[in-house]
């Protein structure tokens, strides 16, 4: 491509002087030169047109007893806060924050319904979705499950582009410690769609399954988040996914974590302590959110 660019453009020049003899082999290089500069360094600026920084949260996992990786996004500034670049990208159990997709797959494909059967049989509906995403029911996602059926459920993770895809270990129980897969920055990736309706799935739906998230009220910012704990490899593990919405900017998070230090209860209290610490450090939340998430 670059050959084709360079032909063309010396034919342009040449047809423009007049006059060969004057681009001589030294002042032609001496121009690709000046013209490969530049479309490398118009490249670089048009492929990354945000900001990044990363964060030094060693010392804040090591005083709760926990490893992590986390993603934080500044929607004003445009500005990533990363962790760990290694640990962002290693693959994780998802656990139960695959419900929340899990759950947009049913209602697209009309297995989720809204409106209850007058059968009285097992009609899974809008009510009971929001109750299984707020109150982790297993039962109910692995009925959605089975009857999305593994090939459309396949075709809809390829479509998500969800972590690895795998869902060989059971139509039922593959997002437990098993055989799918997603890393914390595809965690955060599909977040950041969710939160702009930027799925394919429907308004109604997004807005559905976004109106499950727990809702924290504070000074001039409201905190929504979907918090889950598991175990991972013999070890405690955790997610927390979720956004802080000010009046004039948003702060969208994914946070990982694991132990095998911990209790279950002492390590699902620490959650939400972890990524409070975090966002306070970056000025996103102030003394008055301690304790809260």
């Amino acid at each position: 491509m670059i050959k084709r660019l360079m032909h063309n453009y010396k034919k342009s020049l040449e047809s423009i002087l007049d006059w060969k003899g004057i681009i001589s082999t030294f002042n032609f290089r001496l121009l690709t030169i000046i013209l490969l500069t530049s479309l490398v360094t118009h490249h670089s600026v048009a492929q990354k047109s945000y900001h990044e920084q990363y964060l030094k949260l060693d010392s804040i996992y090591k005083n709760f007893g926990v490893s992590g990786a986390c993603v934080v996004f500044n929607q004003s500034k445009n500005m990533y806060y990363y962790s760990d670049t290694l640990k962002i990208q290693t693959l994780q159990t998802p656990n139960n924050s695959f419900h929340l997709y899990a759950g947009l797959i049913g209602l697209e494909s009309g297995i989720i319904k809204n409106y209850e059967n007058p059968n009285g049989d097992d009609t899974l509906t809008h009510e009971r979705l929001i109750k299984a995403l707020k109150s982790p029911d297993p039962v109910f996602f692995s009925v959605n499950a089975r009857r999305i059926k593994k090939e459309k459920l396949q075709n809809w993770l390829n479509l998500l582009n969800y972590g690895n895809r795998d869902i060989s270990g059971g139509l039922q129980k593959c997002w437990e410690n098993n055989s799918l897969k997603i890393s914390t920055k595809q965690q955060f990736d599909l977040l950041k769609k969710l939160y702009y309706y930027n799925l394919p799935f429907s308004f109604e739906n997004i807005r559905l399954v976004k109106s499950t998230f727990h809702l924290t009220k504070l000074v001039n910012k409201n905190v929504y988040s979907f918090k889950v704990t598991g175990v991972q490899n013999g070890k405690q593990h955790a997610w927390y996914i979720g956004y802080v919405e000010f009046l004039n900017n948003t702060y969208m998070f994914v946070q990982s974590l694991e132990s095998n230090q911990l209790s279950s209860t002492t390590f699902e209290a620490l959650n939400g302590e972890v990524m409070y610490q975090i966002l306070h450090s970056i000025g996103v939340l102030g003394d008055e959110a301690c304790g809260m998430l």
